[in-house]
């Protein structure tokens, strides 16, 4: 009785008679691998499952046997292998295949191992849900799923560079605003004595000298000393410390106490009264500028 029809690309012929497929297999006009049916089979095997099946056993035995999960998981040569189009177009290429775990790959976080996942073991998985005609029609089929791959890993990586350049100059962009303002300097200046009102007196502390005090006294410097205290006052007021040394030079001493930066520069000013140079002048910093200035007369030789 012919009760197998054999599928070859679009064609399908038969019936035939089991010995009659045999001596097809034999003559090589027909490959083993070649989807096969019979009655009572779910859907087309390869041929010489089907044979095997079918020899010396009844139709119905060898369609209870074949339905079994185990025998449809057999997988032929030429399907194994690296599928591009499953690791690059995960998604896409389970819907297309009908491998529906493959959706796991829009999880994030997990996307990316199911993708290297689909890239390994996509081929079998696709033939075993597909119904292939045969092993040169599903090849066909998977290359055009590579190519597409290979349209779009470029536009993939060029994305994501993109994205990465976005991320960061956005980042830069919030560091910068979140960067503390500099301090204001106060709006109130500081107390001046009253003409004719005595100074008020400084407490009489070592004072350590600058690192460069044996420097030469000829430096560069753009106020001429000795100078009127006015002339001294009026040049250096409110100015930040690097601004006192490129106008009146590097000072002899200096000392920081309590927050407060004093310069002493020697020999500097002219007492108005004696019209002797001033033993020192005492420049203080009140918040990095210059705002108090005190003088030491010219003590008795």
């Amino acid at each position: 009785m012919a009760n197998l029809l054999i599928r070859s690309g679009p064609r399908t012929a038969g019936p035939y008679t089991p010995e009659e497929t045999r001596a097809f297999i034999d003559a090589g006009s027909v490959a083993p691998d070649s989807l096969a049916w019979t009655e009572g089979l779910l859907d087309w095997a390869p041929l010489d499952q089907v044979l095997t099946l079918l020899t010396g056993r009844p139709a119905s035995e060898a369609a209870a046997e074949f339905t079994s999960l185990d025998r449809r998981r057999v997988v032929p040569d030429g399907v194994r292998g690296f599928s591009w189009g499953a690791f690059v177009l995960g998604p896409f290429w389970s819907v297309g295949n009908r491998v529906w775990v493959g959706l796991w790959a829009l999880v994030p976080g997990l996307g990316q191992l199911v993708s290297v996942w689909l890239g390994f073991h996509g081929r079998e998985l696709a033939w075993q849900r597909g119904r292939w005609a045969d092993v040169q029609s599903f090849q066909a089929a998977q290359r055009k799923w590579s190519v597409a791959a290979a349209v779009a890993l470029p536009l993939l990586v060029a994305g994501l560079v993109a994205l990465a350049l976005a991320v960061r100059g956005q980042g830069a962009g919030e560091s910068a605003e979140a960067r503390p303002a500099e301090p204001t300097r106060p709006a109130a200046e500081p107390r001046r004595a009253p003409a004719g009102e005595a100074p008020a007196p400084i407490t009489e502390r070592p004072i350590r000298d600058a690192p460069d005090r044996e420097a030469p006294v000829a430096e560069r410097r753009a106020l001429a000393f000795p100078a009127s205290r006015d002339s001294f006052e009026r040049a250096l007021r409110d100015r930040g410390p690097e601004q006192v040394q490129s106008i009146a030079g590097r000072p002899t001493a200096m000392q920081r106490e309590q927050g407060v930066l004093v310069y002493v520069y020697r020999e500097a000013t002219l007492n108005p009264a004696s019209g002797a140079p001033d033993a020192a002048a005492l420049v203080l910093f009140i918040d990095e500028r210059a705002g108090v200035f005190r003088y030491i007369e010219e003590t008795e030789r």
